[in-house]
């Protein structure tokens, strides 16, 4: 029995390159740590309302809270992009990483009382400053 080798195949991948690849695990990470601040966030904000923090501590665990989500959503809205092969997730890479770099520092900037979970948010702006870098210097790979 004579066997045929086909050579006209193509081998099936999601991502074109490797660099998508890399992208796609990034904006995985950087979404699910944002997802974690959210619940951290959501925590503190319970936490503070029943043992009576002041309404700026309350307000500001809010919106550290609604940052975050939106954040991850954008990050898991860009992985699905990618994985569709639609050049939206570069815009919306950016949008996630810009959030998570200026919204820490206009809470710093403002110097009103700071929950927990805004050590968290200041801790992650350095993987999305690197991000940003990353994607920028990388444009044209994309």
């Amino acid at each position: 029995m004579k066997m045929v080798k086909n050579t006209d195949y193509k081998q099936f991948s999601v991502f074109s390159t490797k660099y998508q690849l890399l992208l796609y695990s990034i904006f995985i990470g950087l979404g699910s740590v944002s997802l974690y601040v959210f619940v951290t966030g959501v925590n503190t904000v319970y936490l503070g309302i029943v043992w009576k923090y002041t309404e700026s501590y309350i307000f500001n665990a809010v919106i550290i809270s609604l940052i975050a989500l939106l954040a991850s959503l954008i990050f898991f809205i860009s992985c699905w992009f990618l994985i569709k092969n639609k050049p939206v997730y570069k815009y919306s890479g950016i949008i996630a990483t810009i959030m998570l770099i200026i919204f820490p520092l206009l809470f710093f900037i403002r110097g009103s009382t700071m929950p927990l979970s805004f050590d968290y948010l200041v801790l992650l702006s350095l993987p999305a400053a690197i991000l940003l870098i990353f994607l920028l210097f990388m444009w044209k790979k994309f």
